[in-house]
């Protein structure tokens, strides 16, 4: 189709036969370069995007790190323990460590996340 729209078979078709054998060899070969070209071109790609999902993840991740954070600290203690009395005590003295000052958030708000976050309690709790 794409031959006969831009009249490449006319043009084939009146070059001598050695002229024409060399621009289809020609074609064929730069037709090759480009294949190669694309293919370690995908190859780049394939191996960038899940490097850039997990940095997205990442992102993501610690956003809704800083989003707990924030809301434990604004609630404080009493208030989660009044809105989650599932919590266990270990559970409580993380969040008491994190009010604090004293825990690395990252570890305390990755071990409650999927007890709060889970909880649709949390995001109801009025402050």
């Amino acid at each position: 189709m794409r031959a006969r729209k831009n009249n490449t078979v006319d043009y084939l078709d009146s070059l001598d036969k050695e002229k024409q054998e060399l621009v289809i060899r020609n074609a064929v070969r730069l037709g090759v370069i480009q294949r190669r070209k694309r293919r370690t071109k995908q190859g780049e790609l394939q191996e960038e995007l899940p490097k850039r999902q997990a940095t997205k993840e990442r992102k993501r991740s610690k956003q809704e790190r800083k989003v707990l954070e924030k809301k434990i600290e604004e609630l404080g203690a009493d208030k989660i323990k009044e809105a989650f009395p599932e919590l266990s005590e270990e559970k409580m003295s993380l969040i008491k460590e994190l009010l604090g000052g004293r825990g690395v958030g990252a570890f305390i708000i990755s071990s409650l996340q999927s007890c709060l976050l889970s909880s649709q309690l949390f995001l109801s709790v009025d402050m």
